[in-house]
């Protein structure tokens, strides 16, 4: 949840009114920007993160608060800067993940070097493609049609998560959205 920004009143980056209770681990929350609590903000329900890196700081096992120092390559933004693939500083989020996580098969170095060691925090650019996960994610929204004026607004949806592979799995959810202009 990187560089986002919000006109609404709170939370550029996670904004909870709702009885949700979000957990997550090994995230990044910077540089989101709103008029008021940036990063995250709680009306109702909770947010729980591990092993995150988040501007300002948040309470929990293994959080930092320190630059994740992103930087920019051929294959896209929010690349860690890592020493061992050549730049001149060390991201704090690198190998600082939760140490129980497994490694995500594929890789945060700009030099596309598999990455090593105890997983990294934030996002991973893969290393190939890999076949589609058999995890079906739904968003349906909220009292439709969803009507945001020119002004803009907020709306709501409930996520349905699928498992359709009988097996426990592990994955990352990504929400991205198109603007009509």
């Amino acid at each position: 949840m990187a560089h986002n920004s919000s006109t609404y009143l709170y939370g550029g980056g996670f904004f909870i009114e709702s009885s949700a209770n979000p957990t997550g681990r090994n995230l990044i929350v910077w540089g989101n920007t709103a008029p008021s609590n940036s990063q995250v903000h709680i009306t109702l329900g909770s947010l729980s993160l591990q092993y995150s890196c988040v501007q300002g700081g948040y309470t929990g096992t293994g959080n930092i608060s320190g630059d994740p120092l992103f930087i920019s390559e051929a294959g896209g933004n929010y690349y860690l800067s890592q020493t061992a693939a050549g730049q001149a500083q060390q991201s704090p989020c690198v190998d600082a993940g939760d140490p129980a996580s497994s490694l995500i098969a594929g890789t945060t170095r700009t030099d596309g070097q598999a990455d090593a060691g105890i997983v990294d925090m934030g996002w991973h650019y893969p290393a190939a493609a890999a076949p589609p996960a058999p995890v079906e994610i739904t968003l349906t929204p909220v009292s439709p049609p969803l009507v945001i004026p020119a002004a803009g607004g907020a709306f709501q949806f409930d996520a349905q998560l699928l498992n359709q592979s009988g097996q426990t799995q592990t994955f990352n959810a990504w929400i991205r959205w198109r603007y009509p202009n």
